[in-house]
């Protein structure tokens, strides 16, 4: 805590501060948890976790109707007591950062993200997050809810891909919701999902965010912007430096730049092998490619351990460079030729236009 106040204090020129307080979810406070507590022991956590005065609030206020445009929700006390205890721990958190971030005159959007939870976030657990935050004086101009997204993937388009897509997630909900309601159609269950999230964003006068959307197909796009009427936030990052590493890849065999990317190719698999990825280390063994993919068809046809970590590499070193210079890769793609720069700008400058143009409503 005391390092993100640091943080913040020396952020002074910034006006949008996005916090990350998932660690602190109780999981096993949701419905969704493999091993998910029966309603005893969740009240018995909410006894624990709260004051008297804190669990008569927290029931009184939640307990109203809410009415979005879109749908309207009223939870249950079982419910309510669920994603106190499940939230609760987290959104004090975020109460304080929030007042460190306001300090002084300060003006700025606050975004708490709860897109690396281990659930999918459902519209009243938004509306429990934002309504906490907004009543208690803390409100958030957007919002970031975990859509089942995963950096740099494309998301499936059939109830088959997404069987093997979500097997080893805490999504047992999503599957048999696509296959009872939308007709096994992946896209339309989540087209449907992200509409209902983003009115309950813009309830609370907020903007739904979306987070990892770096890799996302044109169809994904597209049932975003009309899901949210063009009013959305949209995060990428990893897809721009991808491109970078495509214009490398592209280059002659022999020249100096080719040899760079494929030695950070060679450096990514290194570390996979001492698993260094964690689960994901396997995947480099399950590629033996190094292209990187189509950016408009999500990359899916790419190497998926590349795509995913070869951007770690710039703060390794490249000890395998021939000439025994063995400085950071980043400080090497820092002495990009200008032409190469050029070529890479291009390709980002056009890619932020393709994705603008299919998130318009």
């Amino acid at each position: 805590m005391e390092s993100a106040k640091e943080a913040i204090h020396q952020a002074v020129g910034y006006t949008k501060f996005t916090t990350d307080a998932s660690r602190l979810f109780i999981l096993e406070a949701g419905t969704g948890h493999p091993q998910a507590w029966s309603n005893s022991v969740v009240e018995e956590k909410f006894n624990e976790l709260f004051t008297a005065e804190e669990r008569k609030w927290i029931a009184s206020e939640f307990s109203r109707r809410f009415s979005t445009g879109v749908q309207a929700y009223q939870l249950s006390a079982a419910e309510i007591r669920r994603m106190a205890v499940k939230f609760g721990q987290s959104l004090r958190l975020n109460e304080n950062l929030y007042d460190t971030i306001k300090k002084g005159t300060r003006t700025f959007d606050f975004e708490p993200s709860l897109d690396a939870a281990e659930t999918l976030t459902t519209p009243p657990e938004m509306i429990f997050y934002m309504h906490w935050l907004k009543t208690r004086g803390r409100p958030a101009q957007l919002v970031s809810p975990n859509l089942g997204f995963k950096k740099r993937q494309a998301y499936p388009e059939t109830a088959a891909a997404l069987e093997t897509y979500a097997h080893d997630k805490m999504w047992p909900e999503l599957l048999p919701r696509v296959m009872s309601d939308y007709g096994g159609n992946p896209l339309a269950e989540l087209g449907e999902r992200v509409r209902e999230l983003a009115a309950v964003a813009r309830h609370f006068q907020g903007t739904l965010s979306i987070h990892s959307g770096s890799g996302k197909q044109a169809e994904v796009l597209q049932r975003i912007g009309r899901a949210t009427g063009g009013r959305v936030n949209y995060k990428i990052s990893g897809e721009l430096q991808l491109q970078l590493f495509d214009v490398l890849s592209e280059q002659p065999a022999a020249s100096p730049w080719r040899m760079l990317f494929e030695r950070m190719c060679d450096r990514a698999t290194e570390f996979a092998a001492k698993g260094a990825f964690g689960a994901e280390s396997d995947l480099a063994a399950q590629n033996n490619h190094r292209r990187l993919g189509d950016t408009e068809r999500g990359r899916e046809d790419g190497n998926h351990f590349l795509v995913f970590w070869l951007g770690n590499m710039v703060g390794s070193r490249d000890v395998n460079s021939p000439d025994g210079d063995r400085r950071f890769f980043k400080e090497k793609l820092d002495e990009l030729p200008a032409e190469l720069v050029t070529e890479v700008r291009r390709r980002n400058m056009t890619y932020i236009v393709w994705l603008a143009e299919h998130l318009r409503a």
